[in-house]
């Protein structure tokens, strides 16, 4: 058998999904491979959901105020412009774009992203006063 080609990479073993692979419970057990999945696809699909979600808002947002989107593309005319036509926004220019940062924190104020999940119900549990048999879907709301 081949040498694995991650071996080698910086991050092999320290992503989420090597700190879930290596990680035990008390009793020393690790994670099952239906229960691997159940953790990693909501963490690679909801940050799609989340940001494409948070760009639509803040883009529509933008869009009723345009005075706010005359600041925004101000500041970054500014701080991209300055880069001489380099196509790629680095991440010291955005830390340089505080008005931006204050749109996008305001839009997700506004209309958060991700503003409610699904947990099911693994056992019989009760829940401010609500009983929650085992077997059912809850959703939870993340904002109130």
């Amino acid at each position: 058998a081949g040498r694995d080609p991650f071996d080698a990479t910086a991050a092999y073993g320290r992503d989420v999904l090597g700190l879930l692979m290596s990680s035990r419970d008390d009793g020393g057990r690790s994670f099952t491979v239906d229960q691997l999945k159940a953790q990693i696809l909501p963490l690679m699909f909801g940050g799609h959901e989340t940001t494409s979600a948070l760009l639509c808002t803040a883009i529509m947002a933008v869009s009723t105020y345009p005075e706010v989107f005359e600041r925004a593309k101000e500041e970054q005319d500014r701080i991209v412009g300055a880069s001489a036509g380099r196509a790629e926004v680095t991440m010291d220019q955005l830390d340089e774009m505080p008005y931006m940062d204050a749109l996008l924190s305001e839009s997700m104020r506004l209309y958060p992203p991700a503003s409610y999940s699904f947990r099911f119900i693994d056992e019989d549990a009760r829940f401010n006063g609500y009983d929650l048999p085992a077997g059912y879907w809850v959703w939870v709301s993340l904002v109130e």
